[in-house]
């Protein structure tokens, strides 16, 4: 049974039931009305993408579970081929900065001294706000006046 018979087969069963209450496939009601996985039932799940599936009602080892599983197996296996390539291209870049003598031991410091600046510039800022606030001109009208260019 190809993929499309199956797909035609849930079409038809969706438009006869669009109006009754959602049934998950997997769960079956017990007696005391709760519901428990099915083991009679097993369903068979297609996707045509990583966000649409299709599910229906067909016995074990039926075509659509196998087609199933191979859609499923070439998917992971192009998602671990994916990251494969993504693992060598941040080990290339670690290579070629480690290359260029840089060294993850003085990226904390870095970091530090980062912080650090911009909190002294933030502070300036905010000097600076000041200043013009008493003069009654713009912030950017002081800056000049200090020798300090806009873009810093």
């Amino acid at each position: 049974m190809d993929r499309r018979k199956c797909t035609t087969e849930l079409e038809q069963a969706k438009r006869r039931s669009v109006h009754m209450g959602f049934k998950s496939p997997l769960l079956a009601r017990s007696a005391g009305g709760q519901e428990s996985r099915s083991a009679s039932s097993p369903v068979c799940v297609t996707s045509s993408s990583a966000h649409s599936q299709t599910v229906s009602q067909r016995p074990v080892g039926d075509t659509c579970q196998q087609q199933q599983h191979m859609m499923d197996t070439t998917r992971l296996q192009k998602e671990v081929a994916e990251l494969e390539e993504q693992l060598r291209e941040v080990e290339q870049q670690i290579y070629k900065l480690k290359d260029e003598g840089l060294d993850e031991s003085e990226l904390a410091e870095h970091i530090t001294k980062l912080h650090e600046y911009n909190e002294i510039k933030d502070t300036a800022q905010m000097v600076l706000g000041h200043i013009a606030t008493l003069q009654g001109v713009r912030t950017r009208d002081v800056y000049p006046k200090y020798r300090l260019e806009l873009d810093d």
